[in-house]
């Protein structure tokens, strides 16, 4: 059974309106339009029957319902959502991606690798090379990350501002530690016994709906509580919609300037 862009995302939808915690229901109304576009793209590609996510999300256990005869797996830092994957008969695993992985080698015929590189706290290039030796000969590495050239990012540097998120305490903060253009992704990749078989920048951070809605996660240092920020609610809402309108549209004029980056590599 090849995976429907229907069926995911309509399973998708029943999934978010079941969301009790607020972090978990924002979190994924925004990030949706991403999880669309990694099923739009394996729905263009040979049908893999043994799939691996790494960092553990909703997709995987959605993969597993949508498409059950598939075996499914994902890798995390920690046991936080070992019950959940299971209970959805997904296989869950215990690693560090920059470190030899507890892994089949040559044995996954698709790794999803979606906003997590961005993350690493160590060499991209170390996790790339692990991860391709988990691939079957001919396996694709479907990898999604936010692009380091995108407008706002210009913007802000040419403001004299840092593009990057501020760094919090190290008791919990995991935000990005390198972002990267699509070149640089692209060389790496190559570098690391990859071929490119399609990519570049991509739309999916880019919709109305998304600047509209979107915005970040911030924890109070004193408190420790998690708070979400709108980046445009209240009275900024009709400067939201232009800004969105506007930024949107020269996304699509100009792909250089795209939020994200979507990327399918193949294993040489």
């Amino acid at each position: 059974m090849h995976i429907q862009l229907d069926q995911f995302r309509t399973r998708f939808d029943q999934d978010l309106k079941g969301d009790t915690e607020l972090h978990d229901r924002v979190y994924y109304m925004v990030t949706r339009p991403k999880f669309l576009a990694l099923v739009e793209a394996m729905a263009q590609m040979p049908e893999p029957k043994k799939v691996l996510e790494i960092g553990t999300s909703r997709f995987s256990r959605q993969l597993k319902g949508v498409c059950p005869e598939w075996e499914v797996h994902t890798l995390d830092l920690d046991d936080t959502h070992q019950g959940v994957s299971e209970g959805a008969g997904v296989q869950f695993h215990i690693g560090n991606i920059l470190s030899p992985l507890p892994l089949p080698q040559g044995y996954f015929d698709l790794i999803v690798f979606s906003e997590v590189i961005e993350h690493l706290q160590g060499n991209p290039r170390l996790a790339l090379r692990h991860l391709r030796e988990c691939l079957t000969p001919g396996g694709r590495l479907l990898l999604t990350t936010p692009n380091m050239a995108r407008l706002i990012n210009r913007v802000k540097s040419l403001l004299g501002r840092s593009p990057m998120p501020e760094i919090g305490p190290p008791e919990w903060w995991a935000g990005h530690m390198r972002e990267y253009t699509f070149g640089e992704i692209a060389n790496m990749l190559r570098r690391e016994g990859y071929s490119i078989e399609k990519g570049g920048p991509h739309m999916y951070w880019d919709g109305i709906d998304f600047y509209m809605k979107s915005g970040p996660f911030d924890r109070d240092e004193a408190t420790g509580k998690l708070v979400f920020h709108r980046r445009f609610g209240g009275w900024k809402m009709p400067i939201g919609l232009v800004y969105s309108f506007l930024t949107n549209r020269i996304a699509q004029w100009v792909p250089s300037l795209r939020h994200g980056m979507l990327v399918v590599a193949l294993r040489s």
